[in-house]
């Protein structure tokens, strides 16, 4: 938009949709004056990163665990695979259906 300026009545317009927002939402207000998104926000954010990262070394773990148990055919590092494998199944299946917000 370099060089294009808006009207007078695209101003008024505009400054009206967003005194309409402010007023209806007290947080977009907040995240409006200071540019920052809400502290939930970023909770939630931190916590998608977390959850990636998490089920990523669950991914990993249950690779190694797998290829130890069948070189070794240990009862002991077949159930750590098997209880690794199902909670990074979990983990993904938490990531892939978590229902999406705002």
């Amino acid at each position: 938009m370099d060089g294009h300026k808006l009207t007078d009545a695209e101003r008024r317009a505009l400054h009206e949709m967003e005194d309409r927002l402010r007023q209806e939402s007290e947080r977009l207000d907040r995240e409006l004056r200071t540019m920052t998104p809400c502290r939930g926000a970023r909770l939630r954010d931190a916590r998608g990163r977390v959850g990636r990262r998490l089920v990523l070394a669950l991914g990993l773990l249950s690779l190694a665990l797998m290829i130890v148990a069948l070189r070794t055919s240990s009862e002991a590092f077949v159930g750590a695979f098997v209880a690794c494998w199902v909670c990074t199944l979990a983990g993904t299946a938490v990531l892939l259906f978590r229902t999406p917000t705002r």
